[in-house]
C-alpha cells in the first residue's frame, strides 16, 4: 500500500505540465485554524487543529514549500477493549501546489504532498506511532487588492490521508491501511519579496523600428538608352526582397514607471483610471491613438464610441503586449 502512495505522488509531480520557472517570484508565511474530521481511528470524531505554511511561488504559477499542522483530538477510541483516550497529533510535509487567478482579486490553487505524522496518546501503555502523511487538497485566496497584494485570506479543503500500520488482532499479521482524514481549514496568509499579481518577465526595451505610414517607394528611372530592355515596375520590387523587420514592442511603454509599478490610478479624460489583469496581446490595427498620460500613449478599441469605458496602455517587450484600464467607479 505504501508503495502505491508513493506512485501516486511521483505521477502527480512529474506529470504536471511543466513551464520555465520565472527570473521572480514571491514567499508566503500562512497561519491557519482548522477542523480535522478523523478516520484514523476506531472512533475519531473531530479534532482542533492549528498550522502554518512557508511557500515560494515562481512566475510559472507553481508554488512550493513546507507544512506544519499540530490537532489535539479527546475520547478517541483506538481499539476495542481500551477506555477512551486523547491524541496529539503532529503532521509535516513538503508540498507543491499549481496557483491560477481566477478573478483580479481571488486565485484557486490545488496540489499534493508527502511527508509524516506522528501521534502521541496520553496513556502510558500506549505506544506512540509514526506513519506517512500525504496531504491533497485545494483552496482559494482572496487578495487585499488586485495590483501587488500584501495579504490574503486563504481558505483549504484537504485530504491528510495518514498510512498507518494495523495489527490484526488474532493473526497478529501487519497491514498498511490509508486513513482519510479531511480538514477545513481558514487562515491569513502575508506576502514577501514580490507581488501576488504576477507579470511576465520582460527583456529590457530596446529601440524598435518606428511605427508610421508607408514610405511610398518612387518609381525607378526610366533608360533612355535605346537599347536598354523594356523594364515593367513590378519586376523593380521583385528585383529585392524587402528586410524582415523584428517585432520588438513599442518604443514607449508603461514598464519601469514608478506609477505603473505601484498599481496607482491615472487620470485621463477628466476621469480616474485604474489598472485591471494581466497584459494582453492586441494588433495596433484594433486600437486608436486617444491621447497620452506622462508621455505613454493611450489607446481605446478601434470600435469604442465616447465616453470610453476601457483604455490601453502599451507593455514593453516582444509582441503587441497593452494593459488594459478600467474607470474607478464612484465608492471604490
Amino acid at each position: 500500500m505504501r508503495f502505491c502512495v508513493y506512485l501516486t505522488i511521483a505521477c502527480f509531480v512529474l506529470g504536471a505540465p511543466v513551464k520555465a520557472i520565472g527570473q521572480t517570484g514571491y514567499g508566503e508565511v500562512n497561519v491557519h485554524g482548522a477542523t480535522l474530521v478523523g478516520d484514523l481511528f476506531e472512533d475519531s470524531g473531530t479534532a482542533l487543529q492549528f498550522g502554518a505554511r512557508v511557500l515560494y511561488r515562481t512566475n510559472s504559477g507553481f508554488a512550493f514549500g513546507g507544512n506544519v499542522d499540530w490537532a489535539t483530538a479527546d475520547n478517541i477510541l483506538i481499539r476495542s477493549g481500551l477506555e477512551e483516550l486523547s491524541a496529539n497529533i503532529l503532521m509535516y510535509s513538503f508540498e507543491i501546489d499549481y496557483v491560477t487567478r481566477v478573478s483580479p482579486r481571488a486565485d484557486f490553487f490545488f496540489g499534493g504532498g508527502l511527508g509524516a505524522a506522528t501521534v502521541q496518546f496520553d496513556a502510558s501503555d500506549v505506544q506512540n506511532s509514526t506513519g506517512t502523511l500525504v496531504p491533497i487538497g485545494g483552496g482559494v485566496k482572496l487578495l487585499n487588492r488586485e495590483v501587488d497584494p500584501s495579504w490574503a485570506f486563504r481558505v483549504d479543503v484537504r485530504d491528510n490521508i495518514i498510512v498507518r500500520t494495523v495489527i490484526d488482532p488474532i493473526t497478529r499479521a501487519e497491514n498498511d491501511e490509508a486513513r482519510h482524514n479531511w480538514e477545513l481549514s481558514a487562515g491569513i496568509s502575508f506576502f514577501f519579496g514580490g507581488g501576488g499579481e504576477t507579470r511576465e518577465t520582460q527583456p529590457e526595451p530596446v529601440q524598435p523600428a518606428a511605427d508610421g505610414p508607408p514610405v511610398d517607394v518612387a518609381e525607378p528611372p526610366l533608360d533612355d538608352a535605346a537599347d536598354a530592355p523594356a523594364r515593367r515596375l513590378e519586376d523593380v520590387f521583385l528585383e529585392a526582397e524587402p528586410p524582415v523587420e523584428e517585432d520588438r514592442g513599442p518604443l514607449v511603454c508603461v514598464d519601469n514607471r514608478d506609477w505603473f509599478d505601484s498599481g496607482a490610478p491615472i487620470q485621463f479624460d477628466d476621469r480616474d483610471w485604474r489598472p485591471l489583469g494581466r497584459p494582453e496581446p492586441i494588433t495596433i490595427d484594433n486600437l486608436v491613438l486617444v491621447g497620452e498620460y506622462d508621455g505613454i500613449p493611450v489607446y481605446v478599441n478601434a470600435f469604442a464610441t465616447e465616453p470610453y469605458v476601457d483604455l490601453w496602455l502599451p507593455r514593453c517587450g516582444p509582441g503587441s503586449l497593452f494593459h488594459l484600464y478600467v474607470e474607478i467607479e464612484a465608492g471604490e
